[in-house]
């Protein structure tokens, strides 16, 4: 079952239940879906960053959201910011919410990425091509 729902195998009368791990993966497939569904022709030209700090302590999960992070193909602009240019802030902050990371985790507008602009334009034109 991969520990996404749990049940108990002895009374099948008794509700079957959404693990955190499993509403984490529905977060993450919603949000993919909806990156999936856009294009650059529809940009509004304003980027929707994600920066977060995790204490060490907590390590583990910052790993698992890096990782969510990049299996939806935010670009990483630095260790802990990342970046997607489409309008989507209710399902990131759906799966920012469903990763636990509510006081973690902050998303932002942002209109000019300044120096970096003409590489992250190029990864989601490349991205949007394949």
């Amino acid at each position: 079952m991969q520990d996404y729902i749990k049940y108990d195998e002895d009374d099948l009368t008794k509700p079957i239940v959404i693990t955190n791990k499993g509403l984490q993966r529905h977060a993450v497939n919603t949000l993919k879906g909806k990156i999936q569904s856009f294009t650059m022709k529809k940009w509004d030209h304003l980027w929707r960053l994600v920066t977060f700090d995790v204490e060490e302590k907590d390590r583990w999960k910052r790993d698992i959201f890096r990782k969510h992070l990049r299996r939806m193909n935010f670009f990483k602009l630095q260790k802990n910011i990342y970046i997607i240019p489409f309008a989507i802030e209710k399902e990131i902050e759906q799966f920012i919410k469903a990763c636990k990371m509510r006081d973690n985790a902050l998303t932002l507008h942002v209109a000019d990425l300044g120096k970096r602009e003409k590489e992250v334009r190029e990864y989601f034109l490349k991205l949007g091509k394949n």
